[in-house]
């Protein structure tokens, strides 16, 4: 059996669809020969400012895109998000 991870974040819902529907595909496609999981990979793990960023996701984009771009850009320079050298993911 061939094992399928579908790591996304849930964030508003068009994550979660896109990841279902390909879900349905793979399974119609390969029936029980493949399992299929979907995992909200922000779910996981010690929580931070940047768990909070995806919660108000949709909020950010449509009353202050700025402060997600700001959010984002932060987030891709702390060390602290990113996993440390030799730790398997």
């Amino acid at each position: 059996m061939t094992r399928i991870l579908i790591a996304m974040s849930d964030t508003g819902g068009g994550h979660r669809a896109i990841s279902s529907a390909i879900q349905g595909a793979l399974r119609r496609l390969y029936g029980i020969a493949a399992e299929v999981v979907i995992s909200d990979v922000f779910a996981l793990g010690h929580r931070s400012i940047f768990d909070a960023s995806t919660r108000l996701y949709s909020p950010m984009l449509r009353h202050a895109p700025w402060l997600y771009g700001l959010v984002y850009h932060l987030s891709d320079r702390l060390t602290s998000t990113r996993p440390s050298p030799g730790r398997s993911n």
